[in-house]
């Protein structure tokens, strides 16, 4: 079985085209077909190139008519609502097909999730699809993440669990983190206590109190007296040092 490298990129840029169409129209339209032979069993490629013709269709269409109305044959005319119709026709054709290719990338998800089946000539025969066309579908479900649980191996035909192949690590890569900047969680705890201690030791204490007035009774009288810290005064109705 011959199956194409997945690429959202077609096999023929529309650059190409574009450009072949502008200064040699014949070999554009040589070229579209090559195009679309090479996307036989490319689900995606084909409403893309089904979208894109009906789009030149419609363009091409566009300048005929504007020929036939700025002279006096007709016939500008009919080519250009030919080329019209048809272009509105593939362009509606195709996004038919992308909303039916949705439903079919859902139905391959019920066959294997719900249904456990991991072989992909099982999928054909239950889609009844030809296996390149499935094949290429699931290659495409990769690689917009749909199928992340599983690995397409493309030898044996079969979905095998396990996304191991979405990890694209090199022997240096992943021993950077071992031998630079991985710790053990023993040694990272012991490392945060001395941090902690020694943040302890170099931190600087706290200012002390202040201390406040405080009301004393004078022994002599029993007067009430507000005595400042450290200071005395004599009761102002008995005499008496109060401290």
């Amino acid at each position: 079985m011959q199956v194409q490298p997945y690429s959202n990129k077609p096999l023929i840029s529309g650059w190409t085209i574009f450009f072949f169409f502008i200064f040699f129209f014949p070999v554009a339209i040589i070229l579209i077909f090559i195009r679309a032979s090479k996307h036989t069993n490319l689900s995606y490629q084909k409403t893309i190139d089904m979208k894109v013709t009906g789009i030149w269709f419609t363009v091409v269409g566009v300048f005929f008519m504007l020929a036939g109305l700025g002279g006096s044959d007709s016939r500008f005319i009919l080519i250009s609502l030919f080329l019209g119709v048809w272009g509105i026709i593939l362009i509606s054709k195709a996004s038919s097909k992308r909303k039916k290719l949705k439903k079919r990338y859902e139905h391959y998800l019920h066959l294997i999730h719900a249904q456990g089946i991991h072989s992909i000539e099982q999928l054909s025969n239950q889609t009844r699809y030809f296996l390149p066309v499935v094949m290429n579908d699931l290659l495409r479900m990769k690689h917009l993440g749909m199928l992340r649980d599983f690995t397409i191996d493309e030898d044996s035909n079969q979905l095998i669990p396990g996304p191991l192949n979405d990890f694209f690590f090199d022997s240096q890569e992943m021993s950077e983190p071992v031998s630079k900047g991985w710790q053990h969680p023993a040694s990272q705890s012991a490392g945060f206590a001395a941090a902690s201690s020694e943040t302890r030791k170099i931190a600087p204490e706290a200012p002390a109190a202040k201390p406040q007035p405080r009301n004393v009774e004078c022994p002599g009288c029993g007067a009430p007296m507000m005595i400042q810290p450290g200071k005395s005064r004599p009761c102002q109705y008995c005499g008496n040092i109060l401290s």
